[in-house]
């Protein structure tokens, strides 16, 4: 079936697209140790920002079916419509409050934008 927005893609293609999209963004933020902490929230806020601007289209083309960013795990499931836009809408908001609030802050108590963190600091 194809989405609300990009109705030339199919849905396993646009999932497709947006694992890429997904995975690179991870692998920049792991792999990538000498950038700083602040383009890794960078990072975060800006793909959630782009999923937020991708569900405000949906909402605005008046699509009444959720988000399809769970594939049909959720379907399969058998969770209600309502459910799903809640859960997705709350992951969407985990993504984006916290990285945007952590940019800010280390903006506006004067935090060093040079610290840099890898891996070997979280293990």
């Amino acid at each position: 079936m194809p989405d609300g927005i990009f109705y030339f893609l199919t849905n396993s293609q646009l999932l497709t697209l947006v694992a890429v999209l997904e995975f690179s963004a991870a692998a920049a933020i792991w792999f990538l140790h000498q950038i700083r902490l602040e383009a890794k929230l960078f990072i975060v806020a800006w793909l959630a920002a782009l999923f937020s601007i991708y569900r405000l289209g949906l909402i605005m083309s008046g699509d009444p079916t959720p988000c399809k960013c769970f594939g049909d795990l959720f379907g399969w499931i058998g969770l209600p419509d309502h459910i799903i836009k809640g859960l997705s809408a709350g992951m969407l908001l985990y993504l984006l409050v916290p990285s945007l609030a952590w940019i800010w802050l280390r903006r506006k108590i004067g935090a060093p934008t040079d610290i840099t963190v890898s891996p070997k600091h979280l293990i």
